[in-house]
């Protein structure tokens, strides 16, 4: 099974000068983004209230597939699911 953050934990993620993600920081440890699968924006409750989020699934150049989202309001990137 696949691990899930519903909330997200916070991640830190470096982009490009048009906010496309280029690498993630996991474990101390960057990650190269290989390919964006898909991206979406949704809104709903989370934490104090409601909240708009982008949503990206990515694959990195170690193979893995992981969900990521960003706060639209505060810009803070988050870990939502990591795939296995």
């Amino acid at each position: 099974m696949s691990p899930l953050w519903p909330d997200g934990l916070p991640l830190t993620v470096e982009t490009n000068a048009h906010g496309k993600p280029l690498r993630l920081r996991v474990d101390g440890d960057w990650l190269d983004i290989d390919l964006i699968c898909n991206r979406w924006r949704a809104s709903g409750e989370w934490r104090e209230g409601e909240t708009e989020r982008e949503y990206i699934k990515l694959a990195t150049t170690s193979g893995a597939l992981r969900l990521i989202a960003q706060d639209i309001a505060d810009e803070q990137w988050y870990l939502i699911r990591v795939y296995d």
